[in-house]
């Protein structure tokens, strides 16, 4: 009777250290015009198991809007990583947050997103104040005017250097009004109507 003998073969396959670590990192939100524009950065030495990003309008509910998959980070040098968020939360703050191998969350990064109309601007009222928001490119001080509907000029404002202005509703009464937005030379870059409730 012949006898059997068995023979056990191990395979070893390469596997990738992923360090149970901290991860360290940098992480950043901005408006890219129509989308929000995450990146980060994870330090030389730190590394995980693929990154989730989630965005949530009120620090709480957070779901998942992406993924990178496979090993993230590097033994070697600073890995930079970017994200467009293509549906942003409009007219509201955004907060995001990363997850790093499903154990690490990230600080959270937010932006206010303004979802910009056809003329290329967009008004935030409140009862105490109107916010309206330019979509410009432009780096030099502009020169906001507010009018009434006969074009009596209401109130001016030299020297913005943000792409908002805000006006206090106290000081108008309700109805429309209309704005013009200039460069110091007095060309004219945006134009537009706002109605105070």
């Amino acid at each position: 009777m012949r006898s059997l003998h068995l023979i056990s073969i191990f395979i070893f396959y390469p596997i990738a250290f992923v360090s149970a670590q901290e991860i360290e990192y940098t992480f950043n939100a901005s408006q890219n015009e129509n989308e929000v524009y995450l990146n980060w950065v994870i330090a030389q030495g730190n590394s995980c198991d693929g990154t989730d990003i989630e965005r949530a309008f009120d620090t709480s509910q957070f779901e998942k809007i992406g993924s990178i998959y496979g090993i993230c980070g590097s033994a070697d040098f600073s890995q930079h990583y970017s994200f467009m968020d293509i549906r942003p939360i409009p007219n509201s703050i955004n907060y995001y947050r990363l997850v790093f191998g499903g154990r690490q969350y990230s600080s959270l990064a937010s932006v206010y997103f303004v979802a910009y109309n056809n003329f290329g601007y967009s008004v935030n009222n409140t009862a105490e104040h109107t916010t309206i928001y330019f979509l410009t490119n432009t780096i030099q001080k502009l020169r906001f005017i507010l009018a009434d509907m006969n074009g009596r000029i209401l109130s001016e404002v030299d020297e913005i250097m943000e792409s908002k202005v805000q006006i206090d509703n106290n000081n108008l009464h309700h109805g429309f009004y209309v704005f013009m937005l200039t460069d110091a030379r007095g060309y004219k870059l945006q134009r537009g109507k706002i109605f105070i409730d």
